[in-house]
């Protein structure tokens, strides 16, 4: 960036996981260790000679899932609740089937990641970060992590309307 606000902001986010990460630290600095967090924001970086300005949402996991009840024992977050919450958003879009691949971003866990899929497209990805990069980042414990492109999903998403005839009584 040509003339920044500040040092911080002279260089285009490629990702929205380094925010994250200092949402969760300053959390972790005041003992909130049972984080579900959401950031929706523009990420940039180079297409052949095009720089790509997609918005994407991001969803950051970590600690216990539930709160303690008579009910049911608190369970931290796991690969599987991230899932579940991106195969939610998808069949409330009617996006259609979706599908997962191994992938192999290097701030994620290398078995513990997925890329998410819908009709041959890859409209993001997930899984739990590496845990060097949680060491270094002065975190604890076990933080899942998702990024899901909107302009790829606004793509895929139905725009067909259709329209029925009203009820004569």
């Amino acid at each position: 960036v040509l003339h920044p606000r500040s040092v911080d902001q002279s260089v285009l986010r490629t990702s929205l996981l380094p925010g994250m990460i200092k949402v969760a630290q300053h959390n972790f600095n005041f003992q909130q260790t049972n984080l579900s967090l959401f950031e929706i924001g523009r990420v940039h970086y180079k297409e052949g000679d095009a720089i790509a300005e997609p918005t994407c949402a991001a969803i950051l996991l970590a600690g216990l899932s539930r709160h303690p009840h008579f009910d049911r024992k608190p369970s931290p977050f796991d690969f599987f609740d991230l899932k579940g919450m991106i195969e939610n958003l998808c069949e409330q879009l009617h996006l259609g089937p979706i599908q997962f691949s191994s992938s192999n971003l290097h701030t994620l866990h290398p078995w513990r990641q997925a890329q998410i899929i819908v009709r041959n497209s890859t409209i993001g990805v997930f899984g739990e970060l590496h845990p060097e990069l949680v060491l270094k980042s002065n975190l604890h414990g076990r933080f899942l992590f998702a990024e899901i492109n909107l302009c790829d999903i606004l793509e895929l998403k139905k725009q067909d309307v259709r329209f029925h005839q009203l009820a004569l009584y």
